[in-house]
Formats: C-alpha cells, structure tokens, sequence
C-alpha cells in the first residue's frame, strides 16, 4: 500500500530523528512540548505529501494525524506520570497505536482515489528501503534503552543508567544503517552485519559498563537488522 509506505516514512521521521532529546524533555515537562512535536510531525507529512496537497482527503489526514499523535503523546505522558507505566511494552503498544492509525489513513485514501499514489516522483522500492534503514537506525535505542533497564532490575545492578545522548547513540544507528544496507543489497554487502554485533563492544560509553548490556545490545542490534532489512524485500 503505496500511501501507508508514504505515511511511515513521515512518521519515523518525526518520531525519532527529528524529536530530539531537548523536544523529549520538554514533552516530559509540558504539553506545550507535546505541541511542538506534533508540530514537526505535522510539517514532516506535509513535505512528504507535497505533491498531493492540492486534494482535501489528505489534508484530512494530516489533520487527523496531528490530533491523534497529540493526544496519544499526552495519553502516554499522563500514565508515565501518575501510573508508572513506562517500558517496552508500552513503547510498542505506543507504536503499535501509531502504525494503526497510518493504516487507516492509507486505506482511507485508497480507498478515495481507487489507485496507487499516482505519479510519485521516485520509486516506491526506493522509500521502502529508506522505512526499513531509518527503523534500523533510529528506532532501536529506545528498545536497547527498555531492555536495559529490564536488565538492570533483573541483575540488581547498580551503575548509572540513563538514555543516550545523541552522541553516544550516533556509531550504533551508523552501524545499523550500513548492517541493514548491507542486508538489502545481499551478496558480500551481508557481511556489512558484522558492524551491528561488533560496534556495542567498541563503543567508548560501553567499555566500563557490564558484559550483559554489550552483549544484549549485539544481539538486539542484529535482530533489528534482519528484521529491518526482511520488511524491505518482504514489501
């Protein structure tokens, strides 16, 4: 479905690269945080819609997308705050929410023109290929981040534990990005998986902290690009 394709690589986008540790924080703070990303969101789907701005029906989807990113956003914040639920599954289940409102929407707007998205100025195998790089890149360190605050609790460890800043995430989502590269060219380039399983072990933040961390962030890494790159030759 040409339009969800369109409608995830928008949303990735917005939801990772672009919401950056000072919007998360500010999220954390005030809704006027929340305000803000949806904000970036918004204008990151109308860049990548551009050509179709001149129809109603996806002016409604943006819209439609605007208000329920916000108030999803808002919903997770509020049981963060007051229930204590923050985690990986509620990571997923937030995402899981967001996945099915762009369905809706790509199915909505399918539906309405009775085509593919016409005459899109690039092929869509390339932006399927861009959805399945930026998920490998950008869309880990908030799972590598749940895990491994499991995995503090589970082995009573008792190191500083805090999400890494955009510096210390940069050689894992390059590593990602050129494994699951790799993986979508095949041959040789496969080989290229390596840098998802070796970067954990060379990274400078990681050589004080335990074994359990380095070792199931390779792991995490690699599962991350097979599955990244399987979306990319399964679509």
């Amino acid at each position: 479905m040409d339009y969800f394709q369109l409608l995830l690589l928008a949303h990735i986008i917005g939801d990772f690269p672009l919401q950056t540790d000072a919007i998360y924080r500010l999220k954390q703070k005030t809704y006027w945080g929340v305000v803000l990303h949806v904000i970036v969101c918004t204008i990151i789907n109308i860049i990548i819609l551009f050509q179709f701005l001149n129809s109603v029906a996806i002016w409604g989807v943006i819209g439609f997308l605007a208000i329920f990113h916000f108030t999803l956003d808002r919903t997770k914040i509020l049981l963060a705050v007051f229930k204590a639920k923050d985690g990986l599954r509620y990571f997923f289940i937030d995402q899981l929410f967001h996945l099915i409102s762009l369905y809706i929407s790509a199915v909505w707007l399918t539906l309405m023109y009775k085509t593919p998205v016409p005459q899109i100025h690039v092929k869509m195998e390339f932006i399927i290929a861009l959805n399945a790089l930026l998920m490998a890149a950008f869309v880990v360190p908030a799972i590598l981040y749940y895990t491994h605050k499991k995995i503090k609790i589970w082995y009573h460890l008792q190191e500083p534990f805090a999400f890494p800043t955009a510096k210390e995430r940069l050689p894992g989502s390059l590593a990602r990005l050129l494994a699951t590269g790799g993986l979508i060219l095949g041959r040789w380039y496969a080989l290229l998986l390596l840098l998802a399983a070796i970067i954990p072990f060379l990274a400078p933040q990681n050589r004080s902290r335990a074994s359990i961390f380095r070792t199931s962030e390779a792991i995490i890494n690699i599962i991350a690009c097979i599955v990244s790159a399987l979306y990319y030759h399964l679509f």
